[in-house]
């Protein structure tokens, strides 16, 4: 009898400490929960990483910057970039600026071959990497476009940045009849 006794009190001991076990984790996962605050500073950053990645691709391109100063070693930021740009090509052929910068020759040659190296550590196959030393790529925009969709913004409007531009509304001779883009004016009274 005394050790059915025994047993019940051990067994119920047991259990007891592992409930109080079990307690003591779920409070600290619950302590682990980010607050408000970092969940808004970790959801500003994703989308900061996003636009720049989002950029890298577009631009693709190396920078005199993205190498060890006087070296053709690539730096962490170059190796980012390359990061970057073997995963969102990595099954298609692409075209990267290298820029040249005040690099002599040897030293350009040796940048554009770690270049190629980096990108293949990434993966991507060297026959479908092509290094050159003109403009960044990338589709850009007309600068009257982007001026309009300034102006546009600044006053408030909706226009279309894909309008044409106002000038050629009021042209003599058009049927228009001096048709107004619809922005509100900047003069001040």
């Amino acid at each position: 009898m005394r050790t059915t006794k025994t047993m019940i009190a051990t067994t119920a001991a047991a259990l007891l400490a592992v409930a109080g076990c079990q307690h003591k984790a779920a409070e600290a996962t619950a302590d682990r929960t980010p607050d408000e605050q970092t969940l808004n500073t970790l959801m500003v950053k994703t989308a900061y990483d996003q636009n720049e990645r989002n950029a890298i691709i577009a631009e693709r391109a190396i920078y005199g910057h993205h190498f060890r100063p006087a070296s053709a070693e690539l730096n962490n930021l170059g190796l980012r970039q390359v990061r970057i740009l073997a995963d969102a090509f990595h099954d298609q052929a692409v075209q990267v600026h290298v820029a040249r910068a005040d690099a002599s020759d040897e030293l350009y040659r040796r940048r554009l071959d770690a270049v190629r190296t980096a990108f293949a550590d990434h993966g991507l196959d060297r026959s479908s990497l092509t290094l050159n030393d003109g403009q960044p790529d990338g589709s850009g925009i007309a600068s009257d476009k982007v001026f309009r969709a300034y102006t546009a913004d600044v006053n408030g409007t909706a226009n279309s940045i894909n309008q044409p531009d106002a000038s050629a509304w009021s042209q003599p001779g058009s049927s228009s009849g001096g048709m107004s883009t619809g922005g509100t004016s900047n003069t001040r009274r």
